[in-house]
């Protein structure tokens, strides 16, 4: 992926990029750590954004868009939001309006992402300043709706397409053989992805305004 980057950088060196990555390929001063333990980090990945890093310095700037953490109760991995909600609880308080800011110089800057979530395995004291440079939040975790999943009459239209999508099934790891077998599997998707917090898991999230007076 970075080198389909630095291509298209290369070719037109005046332009900026903006490039769409998930989280974890997007870090770029920050090395994400790898657990295969469980809980302790035995090495650093080295992913998309550290590689662009390295090549065009601080001309690299991460925006994330604010999403639940993977984070750690006893042994068992779950989501959590980040900072405990202390962005959600300040945006609700600003009016609960769409959001973005500079994480330098905001008040979430230096304060410590706590050892049990995935990104501080392997860091002392890990600063939320140390993931990524700006910071996004639209909405309260609770409003969040999945992408519509396209219609199989859309996505495989023809006998070539529906011949791919038997073969390389996008939805499930069960096989279908027809298509009939297919929407069913479809239609059964589309009934559990229309769900965005528990399609997600994230439906233990949903109280996480109790803990804003705190």
């Amino acid at each position: 992926m970075a080198e389909q980057v630095i291509k298209r950088i290369d070719e037109s060196p005046q332009n900026r990029v903006l490039v769409g990555l998930g989280f974890h390929h997007a870090f770029s001063r920050y090395m994400q750590p790898d657990l295969p333990s469980g809980s302790r980090a035995t090495r650093f990945n080295d992913r998309t954004g550290n590689v662009l890093f390295r090549a065009y310095g601080e001309n690299v700037f991460v925006i994330v868009l604010h999403h639940p953490w993977y984070c750690r109760a006893g042994t068992d991995w779950g989501r959590c939001l980040p900072l405990d909600g202390a962005i959600d609880c300040a945006a609700i308080a600003a009016g609960n309006r769409p959001v973005g800011f500079d994480i330098a110089g905001s008040p979430f800057a230096d304060m410590q992402i706590k050892p049990g979530i995935w990104y501080a395995a392997g860091y002392p004291y890990l600063r939320f300043d140390a993931l990524a440079d700006g910071y996004v939040w639209t909405k309260p975790i609770e409003s969040y709706e999945n992408a519509s999943l396209i219609p199989l009459e859309t996505y495989s239209p023809d006998e070539r397409s529906l011949a791919e999508a038997l073969a390389n099934n996008p939805i499930s790891d069960v096989p279908a053989r027809t298509r009939s077998e297919l929407a069913a599997q479809w239609k059964a998707h589309e009934t559990e992805f229309g769900k965005a917090l528990t399609y997600r898991h994230w439906d233990g999230l949903a109280g996480w305004r109790s803990g804003c007076s705190k």
